[in-house]
């Protein structure tokens, strides 16, 4: 069972968070951050065939060289043009050189002609990603207002901020982790703020429910209240994590890339919503409460002195 002491390490829990955004932002400045080809487009790579050579032979070669430059392969397929049949790969490189070309063709063991690049653009807008930040966004202001209206201001200011914490810090494992950034890891991204918004709000139900009674005990704090919210729903908490990890090494054996990055969202997402809802959010609260509660301590004795 957790402790109150959980929430007296605040500031470090603050650092350790500046540290995964000043590293995210760090790497996107220095190498970007990595997009697939739908939102960041790539290249094509495009293998004639030959009696000798069939489509998988062709695939697995030009898949080894692209890896061995740390490519990533994020589609295959085969295609008729006229009366040639190919083998295409697709990846999201920034730049595709002569010299990987000309390593597939002596990998496959066929003529450098036969092997042809072109670049593709992005199949998704960057208005995805902005309707995506704007979700976040109108989420959080429904975080603060729902918890203004039914707990406090405070309260409101701590739901807020773990809906953005938890966007931030996933986004941020993801880039310094080169983990490819996909429509289907930006959904995930979301759907996990919401899990760490509503586990944060059964906790504060639980802690609104019992907060008069434990308050009366001489010498409890608001801090004894929420770490015993905290306990009574870490079984919960335990339940809906362990489906969704389920889930996510589920997807992770399913073979694709997409499938793959979509479950590496999913466990980054979720070890972020868990840190930022139980940890950072629920620390961030018991310390709003108690600065308030001290402040009106201070305040009435000051009066009363007067």
């Amino acid at each position: 069972m957790l402790n109150k002491k959980l929430f007296s390490n605040l500031k470090y829990y603050l650092i350790a968070s500046a540290v995964l955004l000043i590293t995210g932002i760090i790497v996107i400045l220095s190498a970007g951050m990595n997009l697939s080809i739908q939102l960041g487009g790539g290249y094509q790579i495009d293998i004639k065939l030959n009696n000798t050579l069939t489509a998988e032979n062709a695939i697995n070669g030009a898949s080894d060289v692209l890896n061995k430059n740390h490519l990533i392969v994020e589609e295959s397929f085969t295609q008729d043009k006229k009366i040639d049949n190919y083998a295409s790969i697709r990846t999201n490189a920034k730049d595709f050189n002569d010299t990987i070309k000309n390593e597939i063709a002596d990998k496959l063991g066929i003529d450098k002609s036969a092997v042809t690049v072109s670049k593709i653009g992005a199949t998704e807008s960057t208005s995805y990603i902005m309707y995506a930040v704007l979700g976040i966004i109108i989420t959080a202001v429904f975080a603060f207002l729902l918890g203004l209206i039914r707990y406090s201001a405070l309260t409101g200011i701590s739901l807020a901020f773990i809906t953005i914490h938890t966007t931030l810090i996933s986004t941020s494992i993801m880039i310094f982790t080169r983990v490819l950034f996909t429509t289907s890891s930006i959904i995930s991204i979301t759907a996990l703020s919401l899990v760490a918004l509503i586990i944060s709000i059964v906790i504060l139900e639980n802690n609104k429910s019992q907060l008069n009674v434990i308050t009366l005990e001489k010498g409890k704090t608001f801090s004894d209240s929420l770490i015993l919210s905290v306990n009574k729903n870490i079984k919960m908490t335990i339940i809906i994590s362990s489906c969704i990890l389920l889930f996510a090494f589920i997807m992770l054996f399913a073979g694709n890339i997409a499938s793959i990055m979509f479950s590496l969202a999913i466990i980054i997402s979720l070890i972020s919503a868990l840190y930022s809802s139980l940890v950072v959010g629920m620390s961030i609260e018991a310390k709003l409460h108690e600065g308030r509660a001290y402040r009106q301590k201070k305040k009435l004795s000051k009066n009363k002195s007067n």
